[in-house]
C-alpha cells in the first residue's frame, strides 16, 4: 500500500497501478489509468514504463501518433519531465512520417516557456539528426541568436549543426566576428570560438 503522502484519488490510482503491473494487464483501462497518474506526475516512471510497453506490444502506429500528441500537451505544461522527453522520443521513433511543422510548433512554444532546457536541446539535437535536416536547422538558429544571443543553448546547438554541417572555419567567422564586435561583453560568443 502506498503511503498517505499523496491525495486519496492519487493514492486509489497508485495502488490501482500496482495492481495492474503486478497482473501484466496491459490494456486501455491501464493506459487510461496512466494518463490519469502522468497527468499529476510527469516524473511517475513505472507509469511511462507501462505505457511503452503497452504501445510496444501493439505496435500501432496511430496510438503512437496519438501519444505524442498527449505528451505535448504534458510537455508544455512540465517541459522538465526527462520521462516525458524520452516518451516523446520514444514515439518518434516508432512514426513513419514525423510532422516536422507540428514539431516546430511545440519547439517554438518550449522556447518561450524555457530556453535553456537541457531535455529540449537533447531532444532537437537527436531529431535533427534522425530527420537530417541540419541545413534547416542552421536557418532557425541564425534567427534565433538575433533574440538570443546570450544563450549558451544556441550556441552549443549551432556547434553541432556546423560540425555536422562541416562548414568551413572562415565562413563561420564571416558569421561570427560581426556579431562578437558588437556584443564583447556576452560570454556565449566567446565560449563558442
Amino acid at each position: 500500500k502506498i503511503s498517505k503522502m499523496y491525495d486519496p484519488i492519487l493514492e486509489k490510482e497508485l495502488n490501482h497501478l500496482r495492481y495492474i503491473i503486478k497482473k501484466e494487464e496491459y490494456s486501455e483501462r491501464g493506459m487510461s489509468l496512466t494518463k490519469s497518474i502522468v497527468t499529476k506526475m510527469t516524473n511517475h516512471y513505472p507509469c511511462w514504463i507501462y505505457r511503452k510497453e503497452y504501445l510496444s506490444l501493439l505496435k500501432n502506429e496511430d496510438l503512437y501518433i496519438k501519444e505524442n500528441e498527449f505528451i505535448n500537451e504534458l510537455i508544455l505544461l512540465e517541459p522538465k519531465s526527462f520521462q516525458t522527453w524520452e516518451q516523446k522520443r520514444f514515439c518518434i521513433e516508432n512514426i513513419k512520417e514525423i510532422n516536422q511543422e507540428e514539431e516546430n510548433q511545440i519547439f517554438n512554444q518550449i522556447i518561450i516557456i524555457d530556453f535553456k532546457n537541457y531535455h529540449f536541446w537533447s531532444y532537437k539535437t537527436w531529431l535533427t539528426q534522425r530527420t537530417n535536416s541540419f541545413p534547416n536547422e542552421l536557418l532557425y538558429i541564425d534567427n534565433m541568436l538575433e533574440s538570443q544571443i546570450d544563450n549558451n543553448s544556441v550556441w552549443s546547438y549551432r556547434k553541432f549543426l556546423v560540425k555536422h554541417l562541416k562548414i568551413c572555419k572562415e565562413l563561420e567567422e564571416d558569421i561570427i566576428y560581426p556579431l562578437l564586435s558588437s556584443n564583447l561583453k556576452i560570454e556565449s560568443i566567446w565560449n563558442y570560438i
